[in-house]
């Protein structure tokens, strides 16, 4: 008798916590699904020049992560957040292995695995900027404003920017 007891109060604990794998928590994954990749790759290709952008701004150390979170937006999106329960810190470097490999954001010719592809757009401007002669002057005043940009960045930090604006627009009017 004691054992049925046992038995029914076992199996109205599994009833009330459901079955396993069934409380809507993906798995916990430390590597990018290899399925899942073959979707984020056809999304990556549409966004590429913004996550080169995105990527393009950051150091070395936080691409890595980073990746992690473009994999996750994509995730959401497209998958309600089936494969975003990530643990540990190897799924941004596989996603950027796997990226690199397909030669997608990331450049296959060079050795190194975080180094951006260059765009299209940047090869035909400095092709452009080759023919085109600057005069003295243009350049004095490029110089100049950039010290005092830097003058300032280094002055006000944040707030900067802001002022970097307004001489932005001084220098349109002239």
């Amino acid at each position: 008798m004691k054992l049925k007891n046992i038995l029914n109060e076992n199996n109205d604990l599994v009833f009330k916590h459901g079955k396993f794998g069934g409380t809507g928590v993906p798995f916990p994954i430390t590597e990018p699904n290899e399925f899942a990749y073959l979707d984020f790759k056809k999304w990556a290709k549409k966004m590429e020049p913004k996550i080169k952008k995105q990527m393009s701004i950051l150091n070395d150390q936080r691409i890595f992560r980073a990746m992690e979170f473009v994999w996750q937006t994509w995730d959401k999106k497209a998958n309600k957040g089936a494969f975003s329960n990530i643990k540990g810190t190897k799924f941004g470097r596989a996603l950027v292995k796997m990226m690199w490999n397909d030669n997608l954001v990331f450049d296959k010719k060079s050795n190194k695995i975080i180094k951006l592809k260059e765009s299209l757009n940047e090869n035909k401007f400095s092709e452009a900027v080759e023919g085109v002669e600057i005069s003295i002057e243009g350049m004095a005043v490029n110089v100049a404003a950039n010290v005092i940009v830097k003058a300032l960045k280094s002055s006000y930090g944040s707030n900067a920017g802001k002022i970097v604006l307004a001489i932005n627009k001084l220098m349109k009017i002239r």
